[in-house]
């Protein structure tokens, strides 16, 4: 309980103050100094034991998730419940709004395996937000997020992160021998102590987040909070946002999004498919967004042939994707077809580097924490899993290597059944998979899709006849009868 105690006052004192420009500076710099090879070195036989015995010899299940999950999620679910287990220093420079923060440099081992509920909430906690996610935790999905950087390579050394020899070794591996890296290791331990923790209260929604926290920071800066500067001003977030398809690329919503400024500004919106027969153009005349329009005038009724409409739906999404059409209709751009036949491969490297990896492989893991003996760690394989990380990843290939930056918003009344079905739709012929796979990769980043019994009928007719336009002019002809193309001169790229 002293220790709880000296944890619980010198995390008050970080959070009561505010901070001047000066204190704040003097603050980074203590966090600075923070050795974290001495924290790795003070991890002796008696503290593994004690890990082990309250990990249990049975199997501990691990459900990931990634930042484009919990971003929907929070779009779809509403409040969550977010465990920050960065260094305090990390967590001061920028953290997601309303997540509570057990940083390492201050929570050992000990705070975990304890884990005193009524004290965290009584004594650690003085947010009255903060208290109240956490008192309805039983209700809430929690996330945690465990790392700066992201920990694809070190969650299969999980096993062995509780055992003292592996741990001196990994601060002599060349690959984890930087602070950053060793601070996330001692993060994930402590991920691994709060998931049981969090467990033996029978809490089962419990999901450690693969991606990094430099992830969230690069992709959705405008939900993160940040404390160390005075040029970081309160953003003006949206209260909620569309659900994200494909990363960076493709947004799925309803008629309320389409009308916010604020959105189109925060995800980049560069294209709108339309698919409604009342909502308007919103933006169609504005000169600061510059966005290209595609109306389809269809009612979401079973009897709608809105299979018609398939060509020049995928025209319209494969067209804004299309780097030599990019460049022609941006002449202010320069030729990326001639930029990348000059450019040098350490270029190249350097311009892909500089975009962080977000694809990761979500299937759950089960892992054993052994006193003595093997510890093993096992995934548990699920083909809808496989099926997102291709196509994840070959999503984060074209953003590495495209100089294209557009950004496709598809929206009906609901974003449910018109616009989900166009989607669906691009996603099977796109990637070439199967009408089941395609709308279960969409619900699993958009649950209330649900298109109408007539959509789905054409769907799946869609696939048996190859996903093939057949008569592409005539399919075309058809497809104008129902859509108002509107036309921009313009169209702006960042």
């Amino acid at each position: 309980m002293e220790r709880l105690t000296s944890v619980s006052d010198r995390m008050q004192s970080t959070r009561k103050q505010k901070y001047t420009t000066q204190q704040l500076a003097e603050l980074e710099q203590i966090f600075l100094q923070m050795n974290i090879s001495s924290l790795i070195e003070s991890k002796d036989q008696n503290i593994e034991d004690s890990c082990k015995r309250f990990l249990g010899s049975d199997k501990l299940t691990i459900q990931l998730t990634s930042s484009q999950l919990m971003f929907n999620n929070q779009q779809s679910i509403g409040k969550m419940l977010t465990f920050d287990l960065r260094s305090r220093m990390n967590y001061h420079q920028a953290h997601l709004k309303d997540s509570i923060s057990f940083p390492i440099d201050l929570c050992d081992e000990e705070f975990f395996i304890k884990w005193d509920v009524n004290y965290i909430q009584n004594h650690i906690l003085k947010n009255k937000e903060k208290k109240d996610l956490f008192r309805n935790r039983k209700r809430l999905f929690i996330n945690i997020i465990g790392c700066q950087e992201d920990f694809q390579t070190i969650i299969f050394q999980s096993p062995m992160l509780f055992n003292e020899s592996h741990m001196k070794m990994l601060k002599m591996n060349p690959m984890f021998n930087k602070k950053q890296s060793l601070e996330d290791i001692l993060s994930l331990r402590n991920a691994f102590l709060l998931i049981k923790a969090l467990k033996n209260e029978r809490i089962r929604e419990v999901f450690l987040c693969i991606n990094g926290f430099n992830v969230f920071l690069d992709k959705y800066p405008f939900l993160c909070k940040f404390r160390t500067s005075i040029l970081y001003p309160k953003p003006l977030i949206a209260k909620n946002y569309p659900s994200e398809i494909l990363e960076g690329r493709m947004y799925l919503g309803d008629q309320f999004h389409t009308a916010d400024k604020q959105i189109m500004r925060h995800l980049r919106i560069t294209h709108i498919l339309n698919v409604s027969d009342m909502i308007p153009c919103y933006f169609e005349n504005s000169l600061s967004l510059h966005i290209q329009y595609l109306r389809i005038n269809i009612e979401d009724q079973d009897d709608v042939q809105i299979r018609r409409t398939f060509p020049l739906v995928y025209q319209f999404i494969d067209d804004a994707f299309n780097e030599t059409k990019d460049f022609f209709k941006n002449p202010c751009k320069q030729n990326p077809l001639i930029d990348d036949i000059f450019q040098s491969q350490m270029e190249l490297s350097k311009r892909q580097k500089l975009q962080l990896r977000s694809a990761a492989l979500l299937d759950t893991i089960e892992s054993t924490f052994p006193r003595e003996g093997y510890a093993s760690i096992q995934r548990k394989p699920n083909k809808q899993n496989r099926i997102a990380y291709q196509i994840d990843s070959a999503v984060d290939t074209f953003n590495r290597q495209s100089s294209n930056r557009n950004v496709v918003f598809v929206h009906c009344a609901m974003g449910r059944s018109r616009s989900a079905t166009c989607v669906i739709m691009y996603i099977m012929k796109r990637f070439q998979i199967s009408y089941e796979d395609a709308i279960e990769f969409v619900k699993n980043r958009r649950d209330c899709v649900d298109p109408n019994e007539g959509f789905l009928k054409q769907l799946r007719d869609f696939e048996e006849k190859g996903m093939e336009f057949n008569n592409l002019s005539q399919s075309h002809k058809d497809s104008q009868d129902v859509a108002v193309l509107v036309q921009r001169r313009h169209s702006i790229f960042y």
